[in-house]
């Protein structure tokens, strides 16, 4: 069965990435970064995690946006619908340690193809295939134990496997026995003994997943490991309230609301009920004062000093009103606008007065003498006549005619002497000398030390003493500021940034008439007791203050834990999960898988009523192998058994779009001749779409590999693991194996031989050139029964094909030249004992590159068949 028969099946309609596109449109963002990461990565790192559990507490409103931000992508399956061009492969196997026997120089290659590895039992070559069982993805994991036999040898596997990636780099990853390469588990999968079991007796989950459906259970393993980090979350955080005992003696507002803490405590009122600071330090104070009175002496004596204490605050109250109106905004803009007008003003007498008239001609023009004359000249004017200058007048001094220009001149001395805008600016600088000396008037020196006012506030409200001298410091500030303004005729004035003290008074007062009143009308064991009342309740609030920070951070996480119970740890259930998965297997999968099942089954001979199922579990597609009602293992022989377990893993395979490589490891243990011959053609014909590997003790499987191999004119490549000396095991003999015709049906070993010899002198020249005479008579070998004798005998095989005689075309010409090449290659090859003369010694580059082109020839004579008569 070929790979075309296998997709032969219709495929499906809907993609599996066109249906996550749209699954994931209503996503919250931490749902569509984990997505995102699931479809580009395989698996998230820790980092990773701990990034997503980041943007899903602050979905929440559980913590702070992520700093800095991370990108959710806008297309949520990404790169995974146009999968990389180029698959990763595995390229080789090297710094082995503490694997079974292995030798630490072991060494396995592996072709971008077909790679046959085979050994013996025993030989050491199930070292290597434990070792990718543990990296790539399997349903069994083989414990790895160091050689036993050997004290010295290291305890611990490691090895260095090297892949080279979608953009053709060589990346090395090293196996430790514990870190996992998440390139490995999703790109090759390995099918042995122990996975054919679990192909068949396990009801779980499907084993390589098909591309995208892989998402789904990392998805929900994000989803556990972000739900077992808020739980940890929420335990770390307390939740006993200890603070009640911290609130002594009757229970008050602030205690009874520290008893009541909860996570829909409303946290300003508990900030307002917590608010204690000088005031309520001296009200402590004052109330102890008030108390010790009370116990030593009358009454009459508090009610004294609190009555002599209350009117002088009253007038203090009163005179800040005042001197708040005197400085309030109505009169800065009343100042200002003054000044405005006074500028302006002056501006337009400007433009007409003295220095209009200055003179290059006259050093006095403008002067206080010209303006004195000028007035004189006014008066004398107004004896001629009423409208002086006319034409025809006289000048009055020099009696002569006046110009025209002349009169003009007068007419601008007359407006001058008779401006308006002068005798405005006259009455405006009036008005503003009276405006600052009201500013000065006001006295703002009224909160001396002495003042009783000062002595009470002082003691009893000591916050509103700070706020009037603070207030009385900034009218000070202003009225000089504007006093300065209104001098200088400047622009700035400082706006009204005072606050108004009244109710601030009005509670102090109110507070002195009701203790004075609570004096006068309650007995003294009464008003004692009233007075501790707020005693308590004062100290509660102090109480509540130095611990308002951590009753907060408590309250903070009552409310965080309620979130995270009620709302986020809810959206951590992977069912959704579990239910999109059975949907989308159902529609995108399902039907294709059983068609393949199908396919995969007939072409290896086991075409039997297998049916197949799937259910959701936990964000995983279980699914399970049966005929009819009956498991696997209860109808079907060994090999029929394992056929189908190999069956559905290669279906696995194919509907996975991103697995690079499959690894065998002896497949066709209890299988069949015609079995196994059908097994090698599938597995040959696999190679032509995704890396194989192959490890067998099976010479005839062996042999049918390489036979499927060369008509699907695939070259394996070959390596033999052989004990070695003391019959110790896990020796690898690179490029070598009982069978490797195929390797040797053509000069390109010797040919590569022959251009590491040309880099090289001496005898290291010499014996690459014997080395690679010994593999162009391999090669001859192989050309005599495979190409002249058209495989009627096949080596390594029971049968013999009469039938193949007829393509035997016998040319004794080139007989003779087969052996002649023969003798001349076994002459230079190391292993025979010849004369110097013989071998033509030392053995040239020259003469093993002409016996390369002569063994071309001979493969080229030697292939066409014999023609049909």
């Amino acid at each position: 069965m070929t790979v075309q028969d296998v997709q032969a099946a219709p495929p499906s309609q809907a993609t599996v990435w066109d249906e996550l596109e749209i699954w994931a449109k209503d996503f919250s963002p931490w749902q569509k970064l984990t997505l995102a990461w699931a479809v580009r990565y395989g698996a998230l790192t820790g980092e990773q995690i701990g990034q997503v559990y980041g943007v899903f507490l602050h979905g929440f409103g559980l913590a702070d946006e992520p700093s800095p931000n991370l990108e959710i992508p806008a297309t949520i399956t990404g790169k995974a619908s146009g999968l990389a061009s180029q698959k990763p492969r595995l390229l080789r196997i090297h710094d082995v340690n503490g694997v079974n026997a292995l030798t630490p120089t072991a060494e396995l290659v592996f072709s971008p193809q077909l790679t046959l590895i085979y050994g013996g039992n025993g030989a050491g070559k199930s070292g290597f295939a434990r070792i990718l069982t543990n990296v790539c993805f399997s349903r069994t994991r083989h414990a790895i134990i160091p050689d036993i036999y050997d004290d010295t040898a290291p305890r611990k596997a490691s090895a260095t496997i090297v892949l080279v990636d979608h953009a053709g780099n060589e990346v090395p990853l090293v196996f430790d026995g514990t870190t996992e390469h998440a390139e490995l588990k999703r790109s090759f999968a390995v099918f042995d003994s122990s996975v054919a079991g679990k192909h068949l007796t396990d009801s779980g989950p499907l084993g390589f997943k098909p591309a995208g459906f892989d998402v789904f259970p990392e998805m929900a393993r994000v989803y556990g490991l972000l739900a077992q980090r808020l739980a940890a979350a929420i335990d770390a955080r307390p939740k006993q309230n200890r603070f009640v005992n911290a609130f002594i003696g009757n229970v008050t507002a602030a205690s009874a609301a520290v008893a009541e803490l909860g996570p829909k405590t409303d946290q300003a009122a508990l900030r307002k009920l917590a608010e204690f600071g000088k005031d309520e330090h001296a009200r402590v104070e004052e109330i102890q004062r008030l108390t010790l009175e009370l116990q030593s002496t009358s009454p009459e004596e508090s009610i004294r000093r609190l009555t002599e204490a209350r009117m002088p605050v009253e007038v203090l109250r009163d005179t800040l009103k005042q001197l708040r109106a005197g400085l309030s905004q109505t009169e800065r803009d009343g100042a200002k606008s003054l000044l405005a007008h006074f500028n302006d003003t002056a501006k337009k007498v400007a433009a007409t007065g003295t220095a209009s008239f200055k003179s290059e001609k006259l050093k006095g023009a403008g002067r206080p003498e010209w303006e004195k004359l000028i007035a004189a000249a006014y008066k004398s004017a107004a004896l001629e006549h009423d409208h002086y200058p006319n034409d025809g007048d006289s000048c009055l001094l020099c009696q002569q005619p006046l110009s025209e220009q002349a009169v003009e001149l007068f007419g601008r001395y007359w407006e001058f002497l008779t401006s308006t805008d002068r005798t405005a600016l006259v009455a405006l600088d009036n008005q503003i000398k009276a405006k600052i000396k009201d500013f000065e008037s006001l006295t703002l020196d009224i909160f001396g030390e002495d003042t009783i006012a000062r002595t009470y506030l002082k003691t009893a409200h000591p916050s509103l003493n700070d706020q009037v001298v603070q207030l009385l410091a900034t009218l000070k500030l202003d009225r000089d500021a504007i006093v300065v303004a209104l001098q200088k005729a400047g622009e700035t004035f400082p706006g009204n940034g005072t606050m108004d003290l009244t109710p601030a008074f009005e509670v102090v007062i109110t507070k002195i008439d009701a203790d004075i009143a609570d004096l006068k009308l309650l007995s003294v064991a009464d008003a004692i007791a009233k007075l501790d009342t707020e005693r308590v309740e004062l100290r509660h609030r102090e109480v509540l203050s130095k611990n308002l920070h951590d009753i907060e951070k408590y309250v903070a996480d009552l409310k965080w834990c309620e979130v995270a119970d009620s709302k986020a740890k809810p959206a951590l259930s992977p069912r959704h999960l579990t239910e999109k998965e059975s949907e989308l297997f159902s529609r995108v999968i399902a039907e294709t898988y059983r068609s393949r099942l199908g396919h995969e089954c007939s072409g290896l001979e086991c075409a039997i009523p297998v049916e197949f199922r799937t259910k959701g579990q936990k964000g995983q597609t279980i699914r399970s192998l049966a005929i009819k009602e009956f498991a696997l293992d209860q109808i079907l022989s060994e090999g029929e058994q394992r056929a189908v377990a190999l069956a559905d893993f290669l279906t696995e395979a194919a509907l996975n779009e991103l697995n690079a490589g499959l690894i065998f490891d002896d497949p066709v243990n209890s299988q069949d001749h015609q079995r196994k011959e059908r097994i090698a053609g599938r597995l040959v014909e696999e190679a032509k779409s995704r890396q194989v590997i192959i490890f067998t003790h099976d010479l005839l499987f062996f042999t049918k590999i390489c036979g499927a191999a060369e008509k699907a004119q695939i070259e394996p490549m070959m390596h033999w693991v052989q004990r070695g000396a003391n019959d110790k095991p896990g020796f690898v003999s690179l490029n070598d194996a009982p069978i490797s015709t195929p390797q040797y049906l053509k000069t390109k070993l010797a040919e590569e031989t022959l251009a590491q010899a040309q880099q090289l002198l001496g005898s290291a020249r010499v014996d690459l050139v014997r080395k690679g005479a010994g593999q162009l008579l391999r090669t001859i070998e192989e050309v005599v029964p495979h190409l002249l004798l058209k495989q009627v005998v096949k080596r390594w095989d029971d049968r013999i094909m009469v039938t193949a005689l007829r393509r035997v075309m016998w040319d004794q010409i080139l007989i003779e030249e087969i052996i002649d090449v023969f003798e001349m290659c076994s002459a230079i090859m190391e292993g025979h004992s010849h004369t110097e003369a013989g071998t033509e010694a030392p053995p040239t580059i020259e003469k093993l590159g002409q016996l390369v082109e002569r063994a071309k020839a001979i493969i080229t004579r030697a292939k066409p068949d014999k023609p049909k008569n």
